[in-house]
């Protein structure tokens, strides 16, 4: 099964690959949709593959995620991609299913990868990381959250 799965996947990068990025939205969401949801697919082999192109960068995250290393993953989102609603959107969609501390474990991985990319873009950051903070769908040891938040910072605001 993880063959035909890895065929799948590079069938998916064969085509993206032969074409313009203008043409691979649809194909590439289908790939990204299956590297998050299949569990049966050789990930260092697919991330090698990646890894040969920057175009794919959203996968190369997509792929650290699946081997849990969700710091370079969300890294890669936020601090190369500066997709701030993607990075979101995937700390749920990773958190689905999970316990209440794994859920709380990929958020703080989030959060403190926004919190390490405030210098670089700290307007944008911040309305990010108080959107986080307040989705409901995202759960956090607030008790974590107010020690690493940054000393000038409102309670107000949160």
């Amino acid at each position: 099964s993880d063959q035909i799965h890895t065929m799948l996947v590079n069938i998916y990068l064969d085509q993206i690959l032969s074409k313009s990025d203008d043409d691979n939205e649809q194909i590439r969401s289908k790939l990204q949709a299956f590297i998050i949801t299949s569990n049966s697919y050789r990930v260092q082999t697919v991330l090698n593959r990646v890894n040969q192109t920057n175009r794919l960068r959203r996968e190369v995250a997509l792929l650290n995620g699946k081997m849990n290393n969700f710091d370079q993953a969300f890294r890669i989102l936020i601090d190369e991609l500066e997709d701030f609603e993607y990075s979101e959107n995937y700390c749920i969609t990773l958190s689905q299913g999970k316990s209440s501390e794994d859920r709380k474990i990929v958020a703080h991985i989030l959060f403190k990868v926004l919190l390490n990319s405030l210098k670089k873009n700290s307007d944008k950051t911040t309305q990010v990381l108080l959107h986080i903070l307040c989705n409901n769908e995202i759960e956090f040891d607030f008790i974590e959250v107010l020690q690493q938040l940054p000393s000038h910072w409102s309670l107000a605001s949160l």
